[in-house]
């Protein structure tokens, strides 16, 4: 398997499209490449595989708590855990602890993803 850039380790943690979130443990996610503490999966092109440890970040698609799910292209599979992901919308289980960036003030976010 080769990536362009090679992460492992963040625990629980969500980055999204170079956004860092104020918790992870020293690693980096860019330009669409996603990766965390998983086993034997494939990430590319923005492009996810299953069988993550807990968070998982794509091309600035956040999910959180899953278990063999599967992101592809954008489009998020249906067997997770009770959370949503869709095209730059962060999933509404991640707590406000876990992402900082001024393009998503944490009050305004939650209040816009529960209103959608």
């Amino acid at each position: 398997m080769s990536l362009s850039l090679a992460l492992n380790s963040l625990p629980s943690q969500n980055v999204g499209n170079a956004i860092a979130s104020t918790q992870k443990a020293s690693n980096r996610v860019e330009n669409g490449i996603v990766y965390t503490q998983w086993a034997s999966n494939h990430v590319g092109n923005g492009i996810a595989s299953a069988q993550w440890a807990s968070n998982h970040v794509g091309n600035g698609i956040v999910s959180t708590q899953w278990a063999s799910n599967h992101v592809g292209n954008g489009i998020v599979s249906t067997q997770w855990a009770s959370n949503r992901v869709g095209n730059g919308i962060w999933s509404t289980r991640d707590h406000f602890q876990r992402f900082s960036s001024t393009d998503f003030p944490k009050q305004k976010y939650f209040r816009r993803i529960r209103n959608a």
